[in-house]
């Protein structure tokens, strides 16, 4: 999960999709940091107890929901709808 979560954040990065800078530099942080947490999950995690925040994988959800409305904003203001441009 934490692996297809981080490589959504860097679908969002690099498209662009109408976002920001600002936004997509945040969004590029939260890949990294979900890439460098699963790997050490991965690597370095002995076992015992781990805690898994469910609330931590909504934030992919909102990243996907703020881009797409980004997109239809940037769509709207150059009049042509359903072209991806990256």
């Amino acid at each position: 999960m934490l692996l297809l979560s981080g490589a959504t954040f860097v679908v969002l990065a690099a498209g662009g999709f109408g976002l920001r800078v600002a936004m997509r530099v945040l969004i590029a942080a939260f890949a990294v940091l979900y890439f460098g947490y699963a790997v050490f999950l991965v690597l370095f995690f002995d076992g015992g107890a781990l805690r898994v925040f469910y609330l931590a994988f909504l934030l992919p959800v909102v990243a996907v929901i703020r881009t797409v409305k980004a997109w239809r904003e940037l769509q709207a203001r150059e009049g042509t709808p359903g072209v991806m441009r990256f």
